[in-house]
């Protein structure tokens, strides 16, 4: 993956996080891979194709199973807002309207119904579908790059600890 200064930034964010989450257990920098999102389910259309999304991920169920993946991205805001809030929904819409591109830190398939305590805690939920949503932290990459990793690592590992709190609740509210 091409180096530049926000995707090592956004990978020292992940390294930062994977400290916090399991100081002794693991070494970050191998449990950290490059992707790449074009998936029009996800992400805008474009004249020359499907809007890319680069960046980072960390598998935390491979370190402890009640964990789940932790994404980090690097996306350009190449649609309309009303286009961004169809396909992202409104906060999330709102959260990127003023930027060209932006940083989202996020992790995947909350239950819907945890949109508000997502927000309460000052997240910014993604809508995926009536069922789900992303627990997102937005950022200018300018500011990701100003401020030290580990802000942005306690914003993820604190995001990544509410995911595990809510599918607690929500496989105990399926018993």
């Amino acid at each position: 993956m091409t180096a530049s200064p926000e995707m090592d930034a956004m990978r020292a964010v992940l390294r930062e996080t994977v400290k916090i989450l399991f100081p002794l257990s693991v070494e970050p920098d191998d449990v950290i891979i490059p992707h790449v999102w074009r998936d029009r389910t996800y992400l805008l259309e474009e004249a020359d194709g499907v809007s890319v999304w680069r960046g980072w991920s960390v598998n935390l169920s491979k370190i402890d199973p009640h964990y789940r993946t932790l994404y980090i991205d690097l996306g350009e805001n190449t649609g309309l807002h009303s286009e961004n809030i169809a396909l992202f929904g409104n906060e999330f819409a709102n959260a990127i309207h003023d930027m060209e591109r932006f940083i989202v830190i996020f992790v995947s398939a909350c239950p819907a119904w945890a949109s508000k305590i997502l927000a309460n805690e000052g997240f910014i939920p993604r809508v995926i579908n009536s069922n789900i949503v992303h627990g997102c932290v937005i950022a200018h990459p300018e500011d990701l790059l100003t401020h030290h990793e580990l802000i942005w690592a306690s914003k993820a590992a604190k995001l990544i600890n509410l995911q595990r709190a809510l599918s607690t609740v929500e496989h105990s509210q399926n018993e």
